[in-house]
């Protein structure tokens, strides 16, 4: 009988109990400690303990709680800072873009302005993907008047010829391609010879003499014979000299002055003057 009453009353029993027990340690708490009885001291004696576990445990469950807030808030404001950054570097790149856009434009202009031909300025639009020519299109063609066989040109020097057009635009030869030959001239010793590309990033000046007075760093030029192009355009700059012990020429290796893989703008020449 005792046994189904405890089973059905049990829990209320012991909540009942829980709360005069806590009901009886508030009351001990508050008391002045001469005035405490014996059992409100025993009650002390069990609930102090346990009372400061469960402070120490609430306390340290704030401090945790309050951690993890700050740590939330800190990851939430490096993920605006971070943010902000690449906003801030794309910003910057777009700046430093237009600053050499810009530059690159003014040079463009200075020599254009500097030319006593007529030309005709072009956006270099695409290159050849098979590779077995060194050639750009351009964005001019036969409606801009553009014809095969006129040179062409960037700020730094020579860049090489027109061989095809459409109406929208037209193909050109680099110096560097193997099918290129250009009439040149070295500038300090007026030398001529045969400018042929070498396929890569270098020419070859060919039918020097063994004795002709060539040198690294010398400046090579278009001579102008044939009128195909105007006179005097740089080119590029002797890199090898090999003179043989036998025979009668030498070979000597040239590096064009224009950047092929960073050419943007060029000019056509549309008459030699």
């Amino acid at each position: 009988m005792y046994k189904r009453f405890l089973d059905k009353k049990g829990k209320e029993i012991i909540t009942l109990l829980a709360l005069i027990l806590v009901l009886i340690t508030l009351n001990a708490a508050h008391r002045i400690e001469n005035n405490l009885r014996w059992y409100d001291k025993a009650v002390l004696f069990v609930t102090v303990p346990v009372q400061y576990t469960v402070s120490g445990i609430i306390k340290g469950s704030a401090r945790l709680v309050n951690k993890y807030m700050f740590l939330m808030d800190v990851k939430k404001d490096n993920h605006r800072l971070v943010a902000k950054n690449i906003e801030l570097l794309n910003n910057l790149y777009r700046l430093e873009d237009v600053v050499n856009e810009n530059s690159r434009l003014r040079k463009l202009l200075d020599f254009k302005n500097k030319l006593t031909s007529r030309v005709l300025s072009a956006e270099v639009i695409g290159k050849d993907p098979r590779q077995l020519f060194k050639t750009v299109r351009i964005s001019k063609g036969d409606a801009n008047g553009i014809k095969q066989g006129m040179p062409v040109l960037s700020a730094q020097g020579l860049v090489g010829q027109v061989i095809r057009t459409s109406s929208d635009y037209s193909d050109v030869i680099l110096v560097t391609d193997p099918n290129s030959n250009i009439d040149a001239i070295v500038q300090n010793s007026r030398f001529r010879g045969v400018l042929e590309g070498l396929g890569k990033t270098e020419c070859r000046l060919k039918y020097l003499e063994r004795l002709d007075d060539v040198n690294v760093g010398d400046v090579i030029l278009t001579s102008g014979m044939g009128k195909r192009f105007p006179k005097g355009l740089i080119i590029g700059t002797v890199l090898k000299v090999d003179k043989k012990k036998y025979g009668t020429t030498q070979q000597v290796t040239v590096k064009p002055v224009v950047d092929f893989s960073r050419l943007e703008e060029v000019f056509v020449v549309m008459d030699l003057r």
